[in-house]
């Protein structure tokens, strides 16, 4: 067996083009293991913001929102994503066009889902009186203390719907930074 192991490494030698493929192949396994090393977060809260152009309305203001979030253990070490908050935010896109804008109000997610190789996802819808309110995130650790994704947040009211305009990009980090003040 070792003989055939020191001659496939003899030929290799002499013919450096047919080493590229097997290269090749054991560098895709080794990298296969490593997103999920490291895409798992520490525990902990998380704080960051988020910014959009209203670039669907022409106008090109940026206001940035603030987030926050906590990861907490799950049984067996896997990581959860809990009360992903969205701050106070102006929803401009309205239909009928002379509804908007609508100051949101906020949106705390009550909804509790696993992080899975790096990556989570939320959609939840609450109800006050007549309107509902729905939010869609997305997010990804991109390291162990850093994260980033897009929302989406929509406001139903009795004959307006209002939304952000499309996704939001978001960012957070571990500890974070203080909410902006902006509103």
């Amino acid at each position: 067996m070792s003989g055939d192991v020191l001659s496939i490494c003899m030929n290799l030698m002499k013919k450096p083009r047919a080493a590229v493929p097997l290269l090749l192949a054991g560098s895709a396994l080794l990298c296969v293991g490593i997103p999920a090393l490291a895409a798992t977060p520490k525990v902990g809260k998380w704080s960051g913001t988020t910014s959009f152009t209203y670039s669907q309305l022409g106008i090109p203001t940026v206001a940035p929102v603030d987030t926050r979030f906590s990861t907490v253990r799950a049984r067996g070490g896997a990581r959860r994503v809990k009360r992903f908050t969205l701050g106070r935010l102006k929803l401009i896109d309205c239909t009928p066009r002379q509804a908007g804008p609508y100051g949101g109000g906020g949106f705390v997610s009550h909804a509790a889902p696993k992080v899975r190789n790096g990556h989570f996802h939320i959609t939840e819808t609450t109800r006050s009186g007549a309107s509902r309110y729905t939010l869609k995130v997305r997010g990804r650790f991109t390291s162990r203390g850093r994260s980033k994704g897009t929302l989406t947040y929509m406001v139903v009211k009795p004959g307006v719907t209002c939304t952000t305009g499309g996704e939001m990009h978001w960012s957070a980090t571990l500890g974070g930074h203080p909410p902006s003040t902006t509103k």
